[in-house]
């Protein structure tokens, strides 16, 4: 059973379905409720909003790690780092193994609003914007913990942030400027929360 609420517009979806390859990893809704597309293993299952599976399909052959919805498309990124997009039955690449080799613990993370993407790589962030891909270079990090490279771009596709070691990285999509470094969350210096 899948329950999404949306309060802003006042959205709220179930949906009944199964994948075969074991449980869900992956699952994203589009912005209009009307599909959610989940993962299991190398599978995508597509699947209106009254639960009945359109779709079953492995757009890569490879385990993926990340969905999201580009509008009325599916983004899918596997262990590679490949990109596909994805149209009912209709795969289209949009890029192959797009942050070079990986080491079996990294992984690739997506963010995408329009037409704008973010792909977080172990060692750079890669932007899709206005049609064209840049490579933001990122700092060295002596270790880097399981929610490293988590990316997300801003409700107007104007600026990116991605979590980079201690730090949350952020960019001006326009040129690419740094914006000002999150480095410290507010109430971090407050004692733990406990319970008597």
């Amino acid at each position: 059973m899948l329950l999404v609420c949306g309060v802003a517009g006042g959205v709220s979806l179930q949906a009944q379905g199964t994948l075969p390859a074991g449980p869900a990893t992956q699952v994203a809704v589009r912005s209009d409720a009307r599909q959610v597309a989940v993962t299991s293993a190398d599978r995508l299952g597509l699947f209106t909003a009254q639960g009945q599976r359109q779709h079953l399909l492995s757009p890569t052959g490879r385990v993926l790690t990340e969905i999201v919805y580009s509008g009325q498309h599916v983004l899918a990124m596997d262990v590679t780092g490949t990109l596909v997009q994805v149209d009912d039955l209709h795969i289209q690449r949009l890029g192959d193994t797009l942050c070079g080799p990986l080491k079996p613990y990294q992984a690739v993370r997506l963010a995408a609003n329009g037409q704008t993407l973010a792909v977080s790589c172990p060692d750079s962030l890669l932007i899709k914007h206005l049609g064209q891909w840049k490579t933001v270079p990122l700092p060295s990090v002596p270790s880097l913990s399981a929610a490293n490279g988590a990316v997300a771009l801003s409700p107007d596709a104007s600026e990116a942030a991605v979590l980079h070691g201690s730090s949350v990285l952020r960019y001006r999509l326009s040129d690419l400027v740094p914006l000002p470094t999150l480095t410290r969350l507010p109430g971090e210096d407050l004692p733990p929360w406990t319970t008597h």
